[in-house]
Order: C-alpha cells, then sequence, then structure tokens
C-alpha cells in the first residue's frame, strides 16, 4: 500500500500575518490530468465551468511531481530534501499494478502570471486505483490531499472542494465503463505527525464519506457511495383493489 499522508488540509495561518492577500484578486483555474504510465506524462481533461487556461494540454511526471512537491512543502512540512519527495511522487505516478489514475489541482494565481508554479493559493489530489489490502475489486482511493495556502487566503471556499468536486466527477466517469466501481476511498493516519486522526474523519464526513467497520493498527478507511439507487418500475395489472405500498421519500 502506498503510505500517503493527509493531515493540514486547510492549515490555519494567524490573522496577524503581514501577507494576507484577498482572494478577490486571485484567478482560480482548476483541472484533471490524466496519467499515461506509458509515456509518462499526463493529458488535461477540461472541464465545462472550470478556468484551466493556465495549465499545459501535456505535462510530464516530473513536471507534475514538480508542482505537487512545492505545494506539499506547506500542506505536509515537507520540504522535498534532495528532491526524495519529487522523485517518490514520480515513482508512484509510474507504478503500473495499483496504478494512479490521475491527479486533480486547483490553483489560484494573481491575474498577471501564465505560470502555474507562480500560485498563491492551492489544492490538490490524486486518484489511485487499489484493494487498499482488503477490497474485493480495485476502488479509486483519494491520495496526497493537500491545501498550500501559501498567502494568507481566508476566504472560503477552500480550493480543496474545488478539487473534491472534480475528484467526484472524475470517479463517475469512471463508474459509467467499470460496473465494479461502487464509489470512491481514502485512509487517515491512526497517528499522524501533523493534525489528528479525529479531526481528519469530521472533515472528511462534510464531504459525504463514512468510516469503515474496517481498520487497521496504522489507518482508519472511509468510503463514499456514488451509486444512485434506481427506482423500481411500476406495472400496472388489472386488478381490483389494491394495497398502499409505502414510497421511500
Amino acid at each position: 500500500m502506498t503510505m500517503v499522508n493527509t493531515q493540514s488540509i486547510d492549515e490555519k495561518i494567524s490573522d496577524k500575518s503581514q501577507l494576507s492577500v484577498p482572494k478577490e484578486t486571485l484567478v482560480y483555474c482548476s483541472v484533471i490530468y490524466h496519467l499515461n504510465q506509458v509515456k509518462k506524462e499526463a493529458t488535461r481533461i477540461n472541464i465545462e465551468g472550470h478556468n484551466h487556461h493556465i495549465f499545459p494540454k501535456i505535462m510530464p511526471f516530473h513536471n507534475l511531481a514538480t508542482l505537487l512537491s512545492k505545494m506539499q512543502k506547506v500542506c505536509f512540512k515537507d520540504y522535498d530534501v534532495n528532491n526524495k519527495n519529487h522523485d517518490r511522487m514520480v515513482e508512484i505516478f509510474s507504478q503500473t499494478q495499483e496504478k494512479t489514475v490521475a491527479v486533480v489541482i486547483s490553483i489560484g494565481h494573481k491575474p498577471d502570471t501564465n505560470d502555474y508554479m507562480d500560485f498563491e493559493d492551492a489544492g490538490a489530489a490524486s486518484i489511485q486505483k487499489t484493494k487498499l489490502g482488503f477490497l474485493q475489486y480495485q476502488q479509486p482511493c483519494i491520495n496526497e490531499i493537500c491545501r498550500s495556502n501559501i498567502k494568507n487566503i481566508r476566504d472560503l471556499p477552500s480550493p480543496v472542494s474545488t478539487v473534491m468536486d472534480l475528484v467526484e466527477i472524475y470517479v463517475k466517469s469512471m463508474m459509467g465503463t467499470n460496473l465494479r466501481i461502487n464509489g470512491m476511498y481514502l485512509y487517515i493516519e491512526k497517528n499522524p505527525d501533523l493534525g489528528s486522526s479525529s479531526f481528519l474523519l469530521n472533515y472528511y464526513r462534510k464531504y459525504g464519506f463514512s468510516k469503515l467497520d474496517h481498520e487497521d493498527d496504522e489507518y482508519f478507511y472511509m468510503s463514499k457511495n456514488l451509486h444512485t439507487p434506481q427506482r423500481k418500475k411500476k406495472t400496472i395489472k388489472n386488478r381490483g383493489k389494491r394495497n398502499r405500498t409505502r414510497r421511500n421519500k
């Protein structure tokens, strides 16, 4: 199992910070990148209603890992010494057994920049197909969830909210081609280096996730069922009096 760190999603920054930047001065761009393990590159998927102009159509794994490792210097306090975090992500992106299929990114930048690395606020997550060591079939698992609030952006919503919405859109598209997929999953360290597992459990409940009964010594597991209940078709029969049936509203 790939070990990931999911703490410090929305890091709190003191109101006394001298780096406060009004959110209305930023332009937010959001994108889904589909990963190709053969070509070692990610292809941009354009989502209607989301500005994506700052992101290139094709991004090599190396560049994608550079962007995410910059974010994680803030949210995970991982300073990428000797490029260890960068290299870790390139290795994860390149795996073909339980592969990472997509990376979702939302960044806020000043209107005068065209460089996606020059962001003030950002959120990101990756989507991996995995059995998590106990599932019957591979399911989409959300990893590397991160809020990189470089400047003091206090106004809501967080770019992580946009990221989670786009993750759900992508997973639903996976469900259209794979009937074994029943939703999306994530796991939380019981004893994280930063933050607390109880905070994260409550945080993800706000996004519709529920804690699974299964757990181990290191992790709690959560899932969100995305199946839409199908209504039974009514059949009209030629009969006299009928019993009343109770409907679920």
